[in-house]
């Protein structure tokens, strides 16, 4: 990062191209395939860069244009068998959307991925899934399935709890001492 106060040559280690358009600065970058043009890979995001033209110098931000998002919709009922059964939705947004499509790849087919779904998410059993926008990569990624998901209801004295967030747990602290040494190490090069 380019530190506003402290500047340093050393710290410029990445080439990106421009364009303006409708006089506007486009910051374009071709290493990933399953990038629109219109994001830049998150090593790219560090807060500020420098364009050199023709024009002379002049810094820019180099921050994400729209929040990246993952939205889950459950439309479920509950049988006498304590089984939920009904429609889930998910829909990723910008590098939510790119990150699912990292993952995708490692998969065979799209019943490979299902198979392991249903491995990943203990109780889930998967009938019918459909997938969206998945080589679009402007487009919100929007997976669709029905399905069943035994095991996640507690019932206690006659009452049943249901934890909302099924399978978007986090169950490992993100912000563990190894991944903040990490960190801290990749910002100190």
């Amino acid at each position: 990062m380019l530190h506003p106060v402290y500047p340093s040559l050393w710290k410029l280690n990445y080439v990106l191209a421009y364009a303006k358009v409708d006089g506007l600065f486009m910051p374009l970058d071709a290493t990933s395939d399953l990038l629109p043009y219109n994001m830049l890979p998150k090593r790219c995001l560090n807060y500020s860069g420098q364009v050199l033209d023709s024009e002379g110098t002049f810094k820019v931000l180099m921050t994400p244009k729209n929040k990246s998002s993952k939205r889950i919709y459950y439309d479920l009922v509950l049988d006498e068998n304590m089984t939920l059964s009904g429609k889930i939705n998910y829909k990723d947004i910008d590098y939510a959307a790119y990150n699912f499509r990292l993952g995708y790849q490692d998969y065979l087919s799209e019943q490979d991925y299902v198979e392991n779904l249903m491995h990943k998410y203990n109780g889930l059993t998967v009938t019918d899934y459909r997938i969206e926008n998945i080589k679009e990569l402007d487009k919100p990624i929007a997976e669709k399935y029905d399905g069943e998901i035994e095991d996640v209801i507690l019932l206690i004295d006659n009452q049943a709890y249901i934890n909302m967030f099924l399978y978007e747990q986090i169950n490992e602290n993100p912000f563990s001492t190894i991944t903040i040494w990490h960190c801290r190490k990749e910002c100190l090069l």
